[in-house]
């Protein structure tokens, strides 16, 4: 709706492009640029062309057209000297710079990075706790198949593992 003005037609859309910068390879084939564009999975050669693209941009590149503006570019997203900037990278610098200054700007940025880490460390923490549940079980189900080995009780078992008799019952039948 914001491409279009009030009267204007659908096919007066400018091409949009949306851009991912990665600092990995996100498919693994070196490529500076992977360029996607929207078509059909049914049929192979149907494409929508509605003018929009998908581009993936790979600092970790190795591979593709020789672009060397291009590669300055990703050699600055991703921290590497950068000998003889251009002028996108040049304005780049400017708007960090300026960003850097916004104490406002810098004080969101701080709030989203302590959210994402927060997000990501109770993530890593439920992780942790299921892969110890899975183990514990694990554990429990070998010391039951032993005593099952030995002829102890069912019910014995259950109370020395913590296994019900039916998870105990159901290890004897696989025995």
């Amino acid at each position: 709706m914001d491409l279009l003005k009030k009267g204007e037609k659908y096919d007066e859309l400018r091409d949009s492009y949306i851009i991912f910068i990665c600092t990995f390879d996100p498919f693994g084939f070196e490529e500076y640029v992977y360029t996607f564009e929207n078509q059909c999975d049914e049929v192979k050669d149907l494409k929508l062309e509605d003018g929009t693209w998908k581009l993936f941009l790979n600092t970790k590149g190795r591979k593709g057209r020789n672009r060397p503006n291009l590669k300055i570019v990703l050699d600055y997203f991703d921290n590497k000297p950068v000998k003889e900037p251009t002028e996108l990278v040049k304005k780049m610098e400017t708007a960090v710079e300026i960003a850097n200054k916004d104490k406002g700007w810098r004080r969101e940025v701080m709030n989203l990075e302590m959210k994402l880490y927060d997000r990501e460390r109770i993530g890593m923490q439920k992780g942790i706790q299921k892969g110890m549940q899975k183990g514990e079980k694990k554990k429990a189900r070998e010391v039951a198949v032993n005593l099952l080995k030995q002829n102890l009780p069912v019910n014995l078992i259950a109370n020395a593992t913590g296994l019900s008799e039916t998870e105990i019952e159901e290890l004897k039948q696989e025995l």
